[in-house]
């Protein structure tokens, strides 16, 4: 079109020859993501949706009393670690340990018990746990079994509720606890989590977040913390983030609002506890060893010693054989003999051991002689 520049003038043109009546495009359908023709029923009602979303808060405008809100909308349940209203995972190697773990949180909440060597708030609400894994029968006797290890009577507020086979879909066992719920709730566990999949992808971001969103619907419903367990990818998880160890969808193992892991140790039945907080200072990790059907804190060892693919010797071990020396102690190299003839190790790993275990505190050398604190 000829208009000598004039641009306005050549649009005129153009769009009484009819061009410039291609259909709208919304946004969703610019991102790839096609929608198909609304009914009027679901335009109303998303319009309605819009209209009931909450407005922003001004900067200017934050409360004086924000700590009280928050402590009133979302108490602490555990010291520096969980708080109710929250969600939590705790990812974990495969024969971690994850149930029993959950479980033990389970009986703490409910009583008041130290959970991992933290505080718990003692609220005499509801504790529910949703077992989908486990024979009902079975499950009850492992309650009985964690409540006799920590010295407490099975308690009256922690419900068992075994779906396996029966149930797995969130939406309709969120309808299930609105009507049963007669008393407050403080934590509910799902167990395991990828039973709730019914279908979907934990690869798929988008099936993932589907299902937090699920979680996040109990949570809002109750009021509840709502935990539960993922399983780690497989591999060396010693050279993994502790974030990226969790298998499936990076949405899965971020969403949570407390993010804990188990990582083998290298002491045997020892794991790495780590964690990610998103509303509590950051927490250090710490080592728990495990003995059934507790894990209890081990504070002498270093969290950082993770598990190495193939690796046969702790440090304990080798511990061991100085000690069985004292109080004359031993040469490095008769360890070394004695190390390959007990343990079937050779030199350097000896004398790795030696290193960390000289670095830790745990030995000494004098005199060319190994020595234990």
């Amino acid at each position: 079109v000829e208009h000598n520049g004039n641009f306005k003038d050549a649009c005129k043109d153009l769009a009484s020859q009819g061009f410039g009546d291609a259909p709208s495009v919304s946004g969703l359908d610019r991102y790839g993501k096609s929608r198909t023709e609304e009914s009027s029923e679901s335009v109303e009602e998303s319009e309605e949706v819009a209209s009931s979303l909450p407005i922003w808060t001004q900067a200017s405008d934050i409360p004086e009393d924000l700590s009280k809100r928050i402590n009133m909308r979302y108490p602490v349940l555990i010291d520096g670690l969980i708080h109710r209203g929250t969600k939590v995972i705790l990812g974990g190697g495969s024969k971690s340990y994850k149930t029993w773990t959950l479980l033990n949180l389970a009986v703490s909440v409910a009583t008041g018990e130290r959970w991992f060597g933290r505080e718990v708030v003692q609220t005499d609400l509801d504790v529910i746990f949703i077992n989908f894994e486990v024979a009902h029968e079975f499950f009850l006797d492992r309650v009985k079994t964690v409540c006799k290890s920590m010295g407490v009577t099975p308690p009256e507020n922690l419900k068992i509720w075994s779906l396996r086979g029966v149930c797995n879909d969130l939406s309709l066992i969120l309808k299930a606890l609105d009507e049963r719920i007669d008393r407050g709730v403080s934590l509910i566990v799902i167990d395991p989590i990828y039973k709730g999949l019914a279908g979907r992808d934990e690869n798929s971001a988008g099936d993932m977040g589907q299902l937090m969103n699920e979680v996040e619907a109990i949570v809002e419903k109750t009021g509840a913390c709502v935990a539960f367990a993922a399983h780690y990818s497989k591999g060396n998880q010693a050279d993994k983030d502790p974030l990226d160890r969790v298998s499936g969808s990076g949405v899965f193992a971020r969403d949570p609002d407390t993010i804990m892991g188990l990582t083998a140790h290298e002491e045997d039945n020892c794991y790495s506890v780590h964690s990610a907080l998103r509303n509590f200072a950051g927490l250090e990790p710490f080592v728990v060893e495990w003995n059934f059907p507790l894990f209890q804190i081990r504070d002498d060892l270093d969290a950082s010693k993770l598990r190495k693919p193939n690796q046969k010797v702790s440090g304990s071990q080798v511990l061991e054989l100085i000690n069985e020396k004292m109080p004359t102690g031993i040469k490095r190299s008769d360890l070394v003999n004695v190390a390959k003839e007990r343990l079937n190790i050779g030199r350097s790993t000896v004398y790795s051991q030696i290193k960390s275990l000289v670095l830790s505190g745990k030995v000494s050398e004098t005199a060319g002689n190994l020595f234990t604190k």
